[in-house]
């Protein structure tokens, strides 16, 4: 089942004496639905670009931030042409992000590593990680887990493979993967009660199908310095961390823990069948 899942913000801005309709603008990437229990009695997490201006001139080069971003609007099929082309005149250079998105179909082609987990790994082949006498692990954060199957293949072969991508694969230490999901206990005890399991979706019969390899990997959702204990967690994040509390990298996504939302590999490889939109922003320390 596919959804339009991006949570996602475009805020413009206007001088007082501007003759124009928007001077300034930010992107807003953030993990929480337009509806007040999700940003009141919910974690949530949120991404904010800094002030965007208008380009000098208009040869101004595209930034990478730019392109992504144009690229990911202009899937809605033309229903965005006209943001596209206003967003255009923007300078992006200035945020120090990049974009990871999935967008519905069965990409193939060049159009495979523009997406999903396939565009998650070409960009995280660009980090370099701690060598190989750190400890890392990756820690998956989610507030809904799919169906995934029997075997393990698609989190750790198809996914896992991806976020275990780095500069420096060959020296680094193949790091642990951990999954952050809270617990019935923690629903019952949150602000919400049992309402908040609304928002935390995992259906019993994939937990059955999916328990034998999941489990060992389960970690309970914990953020008592943040004192957001009773505030149930509707953010996704992903990121690597190491023995020290150094990170490698962090994404804070819409992305879910699923096929539908990071996509399927199929035909040998050849293509990647995404169901739903997506949209996250991915940071690490070389961008800066």
């Amino acid at each position: 089942l596919g959804t339009h899942h991006t949570k996602a913000m475009i805020l413009m801005y206007r001088s007082p004496d501007s003759k124009r309709q928007c001077d300034t603008l930010r992107v807003v990437i953030h993990t929480a639905n337009m509806v007040s229990r999700d940003w009141e009695n919910r974690t949530q997490g949120v991404w904010l670009s800094p002030r965007i201006h208008r380009k000098s001139s208009s040869s101004t080069p595209a930034s990478a931030f730019e392109t992504d971003l144009l690229a990911y609007l202009s899937a809605y099929d033309g229903a965005l042409s006209s943001w596209c082309s206003d967003l255009a005149g923007f300078d992006f250079s200035r945020c120090k992000a990049v974009l990871v998105a999935s967008v519905p179909g069965r990409h193939v082609g060049s159009e495979r590593h523009r997406w999903g987990l396939a565009r998650l790994a070409r960009e995280l082949a660009r980090v370099e990680c701690a060598s190989s006498g750190v400890r890392e692990t990756i820690v998956c954060q989610v507030s809904s887990i799919g169906a995934l199957g029997t075997a393990d293949k698609w989190l750790q072969t198809e996914l896992g493979t991806s976020l275990r991508s780095a500069r420096n694969v060959l020296q680094c230490r193949r790091p642990d993967l951990r999954l952050v999901f809270p617990t019935v206990e923690d629903v019952r005890t949150s602000i919400d009660g049992w309402a908040s399991g609304g928002s935390i979706p995992f259906k019993s019969d994939n937990w059955d199908k999916q328990e034998s390899y999941m489990r060992p990997l389960l970690c309970s959702w914990r953020a008592e310095k943040a004192g957001r204990k009773h505030a149930s967690p509707h953010i996704k994040t992903y990121a690597r961390i190491s023995e020290t509390g150094t990170l490698s990298w962090f994404l804070v996504t819409s992305s879910n823990l699923s096929k539908a939302a990071w996509g399927a590999v199929q035909k040998n490889g050849a293509q990647l069948e995404i169901k739903s939109f997506e949209l996250g922003v991915l940071v690490h320390p070389e961008l800066w």
